[in-house]
């Protein structure tokens, strides 16, 4: 869940200063000291997506804890990566670029000597990472596929929610990890929000001053309008865009769709595309309830001005839950993805944590360096190791 902000590199090393690669504790008997060293060498599998700022999010800590790091970049956005690599002044062998499909990105994952996989990507081909990494007892940080909910409750600022629900759920053609894929609509309001919404959507629309571009390739304007197809087919509405009726490459204009209901696609499975899947409900506590009732836990946005209700939100299963704001943030997160959304804990301090090894080596206060000076109590034998 990176930033796309290019202050995402220097943001990564927040805490690298004061981290605490070395301590020492003296205790009663002796002096305990805690050393956390490189992994080795890291693989990071990276989605076509942010490319850029996906590499650098993770690459601060990897780097500043002495690990060497191989890049493996989505086949489709191996330029970017290139690009970013033709500023890369580091020694030879310390940042590396690998070059393939999925293929290459098993093969390092199979690897003996990789040490650490960091990937980004979907469910299915996480799962399969986490198998080839897991072969060699190594570990594996996974930040995978999301259906982020988004509630919004009675007494907001209509408007201005809805502009923030657009950007959620447009910006980037929806192809954002955390985008908004199912929004639940208190039904006092959803008389004026649904036509804020419509409203917002011209400007991610064609002509407008947001308008955003096409979907990544064929395969994923597809699934959007297979997704968008299957709704309508179940009793859904379309209210804005809907499936082009002329190809226009793979443009899918901002959609919003209302009537959504669990048994549909788009209820269920990513969609990774610029819609907004309207669901009204008649309580907070319904829709925190279908929040819930999801495989995915990446993130959720929730709007409310009631303390009660967003005091019960912090309970989404999610490894971030924004507040009165989509992708608000101060720069600060430690987070670990929940349920099918992946695993291993990252950001600040965490993600030295996850780049490290720690060891303990305890020194007894009268110890000579060549053997145990404590001696045994009385009756107590001690071992003979073989030489």
């Amino acid at each position: 869940m990176p930033s796309s902000r290019p202050e995402c590199f220097p943001g990564s090393l927040r805490g690298w200063g004061n981290y605490p690669f070395h301590t020492s504790i003296k205790g009663a008997n002796g002096t305990t000291e805690i050393n956390r060293s490189a992994l080795g060498v890291v693989a990071q599998i990276v989605p076509w997506n942010f490319t850029v700022a996906q590499i650098l999010v993770n690459l601060g800590p990897l780097l500043a804890s002495g690990n060497t790091v191989i890049i493996k970049p989505s086949e489709k956005a191996t330029p970017s990566a290139c690009i970013l690599f033709e500023e890369n002044l580091l020694p030879s062998g310390v940042l590396n670029l690998v070059l393939g499909d999925g293929q290459a990105g098993k093969a390092l994952a199979a690897h003996a000597d990789i040490d650490l996989v960091v990937f980004t990507g979907s469910i299915a081909t996480g799962r399969k990472i986490a198998q080839a990494a897991g072969s060699n007892l190594n570990r594996s940080i996974l930040e995978l596929g999301g259906k982020d909910a988004a509630i919004v409750d009675v007494g907001v600022d209509v408007e201005s929610v809805a502009m923030d629900v657009a950007a959620g759920s447009f910006l980037n053609s929806g192809q954002i990890c955390t985008s908004m894929e199912r929004i639940y609509v208190h039904q006092d309001i959803v008389e004026s929000f649904l036509p804020a919404l419509v409203e917002a959507s011209k400007i991610f629309a064609e002509g407008g001053r947001m308008a955003i571009g096409p979907m990544v390739d064929n395969d994923q304007a597809r699934i959007v309008a297979e997704h968008v197809s299957d709704a309508v087919a179940l009793g859904a509405e379309v209210i804005a865009g809907g499936i082009p009726t002329e190809v226009n490459g793979n443009h899918f204009p901002p959609t919003v769709l209302t009537g959504i209901t669990a048994n549909m696609l788009i209820a269920q499975q990513e969609t990774f595309g610029p819609v907004a899947p309207i669901t009204v409900v008649d309580s907070f506590a319904t829709a925190l309830e279908l929040a819930r009732e999801s495989e995915y836990g990446l993130a959720a946005t929730v709007y409310s001005n009631n303390a009660e209700n967003l005091a019960a939100a912090r309970d989404i299963e999610a490894a971030v839950i924004w507040i009165n704001g989509w992708q608000a943030s101060d720069g600060i997160r430690q987070a670990e993805p929940a349920r099918s959304s992946g695993m291993g804990a990252v950001g600040g301090t965490l993600s030295y944590d996850a780049a490290t090894r720690p060891t303990t080596v305890f020194v007894p206060h009268e110890a000579d360096g060549h053997e145990y000076c404590n001696p045994p109590r009385e009756g107590v034998r001690r071992r003979n190791f073989p030489s």
